[in-house]
């Protein structure tokens, strides 16, 4: 009897010991396969017009947009515009205190008529009596000496009436004055900008690129504006100004003027400031696209996408035609089930099984 017992109390302690050891190997295989295993999500090839754009912060101007302001110093006498008021080419928008300046211009006006005079008399009194003059070569002597004198005369009133013009301010186009900054009797000095006038008839938008992004841009290639005043409206337009040289010495930058399409639901106003996308590539037509973040590059910078490939997570390498700044154009399609980590936080690993979700 206590040799059964015995038994039965051995089989009992093997039988534990069974249970023990089939519980741990399901656990070891199941923490194994749940470390092997990764959790991702199927993404799908998508059609899109690739587009690779350049971007640049920048305002609302004006195709003909100018700071007015006088050649010469001197007190304001009188301004004929307020902000807001219409002009057209040519009219008189305003002038400094011109009595000083009148009054050398009839000085140097009398000047001239009195050695013209001069000339004139001298000339009526010895042309038939040159003998008298001190013969031929004495007469043409002082007659050149008369030219040098009236010349001498002119070229003084030239002066004095360009600057008594430089005490007026005329209206170089048709347009609108928005900002008038003196008043009058206040000193205006050389170049300081009373008067601002545009034409909004012609409104665009305007950037400063640096070298390397104006090196990509051409004559109305496509633009996408966005306006900080209208921030749910997208504009619309193209490339309509480059210019011939650069601003600045080593940090050189190019003045790039951007013209709208007349579609917009909205008006962009003159000074309005926004940022503007320039497509300096795209894609003819819809092409098969992934996003961005869902091809990658090894360390060759050869690209690749993640794929399941039998349950297994594998590297399936592809071609990458245009590099747009959303998609990348996939020149050829995988015929394996493209994946990506679930989210942020996950790391693929190649060769793990694929936990789908």
């Amino acid at each position: 009897m206590n040799r059964i017992k015995s038994l039965l109390k051995n089989k009992k302690i093997w039988v534990s010991l069974l249970f023990i050891l089939v519980v741990y190997g399901v656990y070891s295989i199941a923490r194994r396969d749940n470390i092997n295993t990764i959790p991702v999500k199927v993404v799908t090839i998508e059609q899109k017009v690739v587009e690779k754009t350049i971007s640049a912060t920048g305002e609302v101007t004006s195709v003909d947009d100018a700071d007015l302001s006088f050649n010469s110093i001197g007190k304001i006498a009188q301004i004929y515009v307020k902000e807001g008021d219409q002009i057209s080419k040519g009219d008189l928008l305003a002038q400094l205190d011109n009595s000083a300046i009148s009054d050398t211009v009839q000085t140097a006006r009398d000047a001239r008529d009195i050695a013209l005079r001069d000339k004139e008399y001298f000339v009526a009194k010895y042309l038939y009596n040159k003998s008298a003059a001190g013969g031929t070569e004495e007469y043409e002597i002082s007659l050149r000496k008369y030219d040098e004198l009236i010349s001498q005369a002119e070229a003084t009133l030239a002066l004095r009436q360009t600057q008594l013009k430089d005490v007026y301010m005329y209206a170089p186009f048709k347009g609108i004055v928005y900002s008038v900054t003196k008043t009058p009797g206040e000193l205006a000095t050389t170049g300081e900008t009373i008067i601002k006038v545009a034409d909004l008839d012609q409104l665009v938008f305007e950037v400063e690129l640096d070298q390397e992004d104006y090196g990509l841009v051409k004559q109305d290639q496509k633009v996408k504006i966005e306006l900080d005043a209208y921030p749910n409206t997208e504009f619309t337009g193209k490339v309509h100004a480059m210019p011939l040289y650069a601003n600045g010495g080593a940090n050189a930058r190019f003045k790039v003027k951007m013209s709208f399409d007349e579609n917009a639901s909205v008006k962009p106003l003159l000074c309005m400031t926004g940022d503007v996308h320039i497509v300096v590539a795209e894609t003819d037509k819809p092409v098969d696209a992934l996003f961005y973040d869902q091809i990658f590059t090894d360390e060759n910078d050869a690209y690749y996408v993640w794929v399941v490939d039998n349950g297994l997570i594998k590297k399936q390498p592809v071609d990458v035609g245009l590099e747009g700044d959303v998609y990348y154009e996939l020149k050829n399609k995988p015929d394996k089930q493209i994946v990506v980590g679930l989210n942020s936080d996950v790391t693929v690993k190649d060769g793990f099984k694929a936990k789908l979700n």
